[in-house]
């Protein structure tokens, strides 16, 4: 569409002044179609100043979500709700539609974690779900959920925080939960047909008080306010990079946990006390019990964490 096309040239740009008439040459269209484009985007609540003879500045970004400007900052065709049931289920329903990879929502109904969790999702927060087509066998769809724990770590270590990368792929901070993944997939014997990798993370969202003990935001933590449109520029961006690396190997060096005591939740309930040896080329954790090493298939990691 035009006007993420407009808004990602305004974006490359910030503040300073870049001509309709540039803008219009660059895209090939009249400036006329730039300014029909420049008056959309304000009317989103995008803050760009317009001065004859000077052309158009996006002053600063503004905390603003829609389709047209995330598409604009990643590249990746979007779908935005205000509101949806989650993520996941609306991206479920657009895996045929190949030019679609992003889906965005403000506020989630029906956010889930591992094992049906629900995962409380209010207004200024980051939910989002991001549609692969990855060239991997099934068995490898784990390091899916490695990528993006590692996508999600780099950006909250760019914008300034420690964060604790626990397997396969939740976030802390100051030792509370930060950020949830969940990625479902689709095969068949030989073949990931698709994966939807769903990702709520708490930027500026207030904490439920009842939740307040296990649960942090960025903004709790850190007493600032954040974009959430360049948070969810840069995840993409991490993403991408590595699903084109050595996951495993970077995952090694940044998960915290690996030779940590940690014990496994089994489906049952069960627990297990073990020590986190490694994670397996697939994306499996091996753990070490009662001198064994064996992997943790479907169970969940629990581990201290003292960050």
């Amino acid at each position: 569409m035009m006007i993420d096309r407009v808004l990602k040239i305004l974006y490359q740009n910030i503040g300073q002044f870049v001509s309709g008439q540039n803008i219009g040459r660059s895209l090939g269209v009249s400036r006329s179609a730039v300014s029909k484009s420049i008056t959309e985007l304000k009317n989103k609540g995008l803050d760009i100043l317009s001065v004859s003879n000077k052309g158009h500045m996006l002053v600063k970004m503004d905390d603003v979500l829609d389709s047209d400007i995330i598409t604009a900052l990643t590249d990746k065709k979007t779908v935005f709700f205000d509101t949806c049931q989650s993520t996941n289920i609306e991206a479920r329903k657009l895996t045929h539609i190949q030019d679609i990879e992003l889906v965005i929502a403000n506020t989630q109904a029906k956010g889930r974690g591992r094992r049906g969790r629900a995962f409380v999702s209010a207004t200024g927060g980051v939910y989002m779900t991001y549609i692969l087509m990855p060239d991997l066998p099934p068995r490898h769809s784990m390091l899916i959920n490695l990528a993006a724990g590692l996508a999600v770590f780099d950006t909250l270590t760019k914008y300034g925080f420690e964060p604790f990368l626990k397997y396969p792929n939740d976030i802390y901070l100051d030792g509370k939960k930060v950020c949830g993944i969940l990625t479902e997939t689709l095969a068949d014997a030989d073949t990931l047909m698709w994966a939807i990798t769903g990702i709520g993370l708490n930027v500026n969202n207030e904490i439920e008080e009842d939740l307040a003990d296990i649960a942090v935001s960025l903004s709790g933590s850190s007493g600032k306010n954040f974009l959430r449109a360049e948070i969810i520029k840069e995840i993409i961006n991490q993403f991408d990079y590595y699903m084109t690396q050595d996951i495993v190997r970077h995952y090694r060096q940044k998960c915290a946990m690996i030779g940590s005591e940690i014990t496994l939740i089994n489906d049952d309930g069960t627990k297990i006390n073990a020590i986190a040896v490694d994670i397996r080329d697939d994306g499996l954790l091996l753990i070490s019990h009662n001198g064994t090493n064996k992997i943790a298939v479907g169970g969940e990691v629990s581990v201290r964490i003292n960050n």
